[in-house]
């Protein structure tokens, strides 16, 4: 039960209490007035009842300051949870800027010697100098909205549909999650993003994790030499032209009896579409399961299916059961707005 449920209950019970001791009040004073010769029987009934009723006034009284006392300390410290919460995030980002500012300097100092020589600079080096910031704008926006607890218990049931052992590649890992997930199963696990930031962020927990383009990081790959790939809600950033691109090379690359997992954001449910997806501005393009699954049986994927993720919290309730008419349409609507959040497809080769 609910601090304020219980709260509520005491409060009427306080009141109910209340009415029965003036209303045995109102009797023990009719009683006395009926009675010529003083306090008999009826009337010592009557305030022995009224004594024992207002006993327990009190104490539900005490009941429910001792409750309100505690709801208070409850918000204080819910408020306080908060703020540490608070600190720690600004901790955080504090941290990766004070990184990405020491690899900037690092980066200043190599463009300084080459413009003493004379030479432009590269597209590379002016790169470079543009996106640290944007890298840890990108990290505090994942840490706000994309918790790390949350997204572990997200992830952790795509562990075991992949081989007990072997190598698992984790395209996107961004801050490493999963793959801490697949090391603590045993598996063997390699990281890759193109945002150093996030690659970054998975190499200080000591995970292995490396900084490279997608598609170039594949082409270094031997054909039907990775156990595995996973990707979790990576998809939805690239072109439409890209993910064409991507499901061929998975194929190629990996192993017979190997396993792909794609996750992504579920564009069925309005929900997930419109909290989750539009909240990203860097999402290109919403992902239908069909068509994933239609891309990965055109590639050649022997078995592809579609595992579904969980619902939201919030959905239509139904009505009595004998309306069945409108309980039918509240499950229609409950599978059009509040769809799973995410779905993931799986292929193996």
């Amino acid at each position: 039960m609910s601090l304020r449920r219980a709260i509520e209950e005491q409060d009427a019970k306080e009141r109910a209490l209340l009415e029965r001791v003036e209303r045995l009040q109102g009797e023990i004073g009719e009683t006395l007035a009926s009675l010529p010769g003083g306090v008999g029987e009826k009337s010592g009934e009557l305030f022995q009842a009224w004594s024992r009723l207002n006993v327990e006034l009190m104490e539900t009284r005490d009941r429910k300051w001792d409750l309100l006392s505690s709801n208070h300390f409850t918000l204080q410290f819910k408020s306080l949870s908060w703020q540490i919460e608070r600190l720690s995030a600004f901790y955080q980002d504090l941290r990766l800027l004070m990184t990405e500012f020491l690899e900037l300097r690092e980066t200043l100092a190599r463009i300084r010697k080459s413009l003493e020589r004379g030479e432009a600079l590269t597209p590379e080096e002016r790169e470079a100098l543009e996106k640290p910031l944007e890298k840890a704008e990108y990290l505090a926006f994942e840490r706000r909205f994309r918790r790390e607890e949350e997204t572990f218990e997200a992830l952790a049931s795509y562990v075991e549909l992949f081989p007990p052992r072997g190598v698992v590649v984790d395209l996107g890992c961004g801050r490493g999650e999963f793959l801490e997930l697949l090391e603590k199963s045993g598996r063997t696990a390699l990281g890759v993003d193109s945002d150093s930031g996030m690659a970054g962020e998975a190499q200080r927990k000591g995970l292995k994790a490396i900084t490279a383009d997608l598609f170039a990081f594949l082409s270094t790959l031997e054909d039907g030499g990775t156990d595995g790939f996973f990707s979790s809600q990576v998809i939805e950033h690239l072109p439409p032209a890209m993910v064409e691109k991507l499901i061929p090379w998975l194929f190629r690359k990996v192993r017979a009896g190997g396993v792909v997992i794609l996750e992504t954001v579920n564009p069925l449910s309005w929900f997930s579409f419109s909290q989750i997806y539009l909240l990203d501005l860097s999402h290109r393009t919403p992902v239908h399961p069909e068509a994933l699954r239609y891309l990965c049986e055109r590639a050649g994927f022997s078995r592809v299916e579609i595992v579904e993720g969980s619902l939201p919290d919030r959905r239509l309730r139904e009505v009595a059961p004998e309306r069945k008419d409108e309980n039918e349409n509240i499950d229609l609507l409950n599978s059009f707005l509040f769809g799973p959040t995410v779905y993931a497809l799986k292929a193996v080769r």
